[in-house]
């Protein structure tokens, strides 16, 4: 295994890319850091924290109901005329009297609270639910961007890849070519030889090119995802996954999923949000019972002093009682749309299981597979590489033809980006397990 390691480990080192700009944190990016600054600076992150604060004011809802409202007011009124009338109390005896105006100031404090409302005290037991679907509901969004992060990340080890092995061709092909033309020049070959290296050259160019146009494009898409100005650096440089480790059983995996996975939990505890709402619709029938208390000033002008308020304050208590005979059929249609809530909420639950089982259960065969394959990747390289070299010798002195040895050089590009893609798809997995446990 220690063979195995480090033949890979020196292939990757061969990958790592330089791509000019600041450096992030004294260094190249890893997988991990990209995450950490995602979380931190990512436009995406601070959408995730504003939803978490839009269902956590969902407690506020819950919690109105059953707290008392003070209320303060104040104000002024003049009633009556300031105009003279003639009255007319003795025929032909006319007489006069003046109308007064009446001011009033009044101040006023208002305390009112529901004392019995079987409905929002339902409700009101809710309030830790809605903290948990909101705490779930974070860690679900976090845990599925730090996998968008990893998969770009990993995408862009296998872009750069792609360039290297590009850069690599376009070496061999110059290399191919000098020799050719000097074969041709020998009489070795024939013009037709060397035309299809020509044109094999001016391929590898164009791969080249658009290559490095794709990676410098997912570059700035990568910036763009984790919240920092382009252009970035990362650490193309991945060890080799350990396959000797023995694999946790799918059952275990199955449970823990369904223990941790914040996206079953929210479906779970939305269940219960809707059996609560359920409950308190059918409530909303039992009498409720509500208590006032107000306590204010009124008088011709406004107070001066505290002695004049006490000459004039006044105060009021009462209870009301409030019970429900017939409010037409809204109460009928609350009632129908509170189960039928609560029968979609349940079904989701059962969705919920599957989908996040049918999901481990892909995961872990690819997690099997890839643990094969990893087994192959020296072999494959090594199997690659030696052909190429035998078919490279042979056209030196003339015993292979162009096409040959353009087949062997497609054969190992072929081998480098598959063993490349075997090593990211490992990661890759392990990555959508860690998000379906709610980590990353």
């Amino acid at each position: 295994m220690k063979r195995i390691r480090s033949f890979y480990l020196l292939i990757f080192f061969s990958f790592l890319q330089y791509i000019p700009g600041e450096e992030i944190s004294n260094g190249l990016l890893t997988a991990e850091q990209s995450v950490d600054i995602a979380l931190r600076n990512s436009p995406f992150s601070r959408r995730i924290e504003q939803q978490y604060r839009l269902t956590r004011s969902g407690r506020y809802d819950l919690i109105s109901p059953v707290l008392p409202q003070l209320s303060f007011s104040s104000g002024f009124s003049r009633f009556g005329a300031e105009t003279d009338i003639l009255i007319d109390p003795v025929p032909d005896l006319p007489a006069s009297a003046q109308v007064f105006t009446v001011d009033e100031y009044r101040t006023l404090f208002s305390l009112f609270g529901n004392l019995f409302d079987l409905s929002s005290f339902v409700l009101l037991g809710q309030l830790n639910t809605v903290d948990e679907i909101a705490d779930n509901s974070l860690r679900d969004s976090r845990a599925e961007l730090a996998l968008n992060v990893k998969e770009s990340f990993l995408t862009l080890v296998t872009l750069h890849n792609e360039v290297h092995v590009a850069q690599a061709s376009l070496a061999q092909s110059e290399e191919q070519l000098e020799i050719a033309r000097e074969l041709l020049r020998l009489g070795v070959i024939a013009r037709a030889e060397l035309l299809r290296l020509e044109t094999n050259f001016i391929e590898q160019r164009v791969n080249l090119i658009q290559a490095s146009r794709v990676l410098e494009n997912s570059l700035r898409g990568f910036a763009d995802l984790i919240g920092v100005d382009p252009p970035v650096q990362i650490d193309t440089v991945l060890p080799f996954p350990d396959t000797e480790g023995p694999l946790p059983s799918l059952d275990s995996l199955r449970v823990l999923v369904l223990e941790r996975n914040p996206g079953h939990r929210v479906s779970i505890l939305t269940e219960e949000n809707q059996r609560a709402a359920e409950r308190a619709v059918r409530f909303r029938r039992v009498p409720t019972l509500s208590g006032s208390f107000s306590y204010g000033y009124t008088a011709p002008e406004m107070f001066t002093s505290l002695s004049q308020w006490r000459e004039n304050d006044f105060w009021s208590i009462g209870f009301d009682v409030n019970v429900m005979l017939f409010e037409g059929l809204s109460w009928r249609g609350q009632r129908i749309e509170a189960a039928a809530q609560s029968q979609i909420a349940q079904t989701e639950v059962e969705i919920s299981v599957n989908e996040v089982i049918q999901q481990l259960d892909a995961a872990y065969a690819d997690l099997h597979a890839s643990r094969e394959a990893l087994t192959l990747v020296p072999d494959l390289l090594e199997a690659a590489q030696e052909e190429f070299r035998l078919i490279r010798e042979q056209f030196r002195l003339g015993a292979a033809s162009a096409l040959d040895l353009l087949q062997a050089q497609l054969t190992l590009n072929q081998a480098q980006l598959q063993s490349v893609s075997i090593i990211t798809n490992h990661y890759r997995t392990e990555a959508v397990i860690l998000r379906l446990v709610g980590e990353w």
